[in-house]
């Protein structure tokens, strides 16, 4: 079987579960007004959704943080948010950035290119 077949069985598959779920796919990421998945007929028309990364919150706060000249944020080593300039740092909500791995180090230009 060449790759073609096998993509095209696996979505076969794909659709047939997502068939089988009887309407208990209201919090699936292919779901919007009906089913983007089992209604589509071959996968390169499925409409796969942008999926997020950062919370409005998340990006709300990015914005004002790079208002103040910071630069990036990452997650310390006690796993607590901090904020940081060429120069300093700073601690965040506890609740903030939650999607930031342990001692990553992102740019706030990389959260705000989310929203766009």
């Amino acid at each position: 079987m060449d790759q073609n077949q096998k993509l095209i069985e696996a979505s076969k598959m794909l659709k047939a579960y997502c068939l089988a779920q009887e309407g208990s796919c209201r919090d699936c990421i292919f779901y919007t007004d009906r089913c983007g998945l089992s209604t589509v007929d071959m996968p390169e028309d499925w409409k796969i959704p942008k999926l997020r990364r950062w919370s409005d919150e998340d990006i709300a706060l990015a914005k004002a943080l790079k208002a103040f000249g910071v630069l990036a944020i990452t997650r310390n080593h006690l796993g607590l948010p901090i904020w940081c300039t060429q120069k300093t740092g700073g601690g965040l909500p506890d609740d903030s950035f939650q999607k930031l791995k342990h001692l990553e180090n992102v740019k706030i230009d990389e959260i705000l290119e989310e929203a766009e």
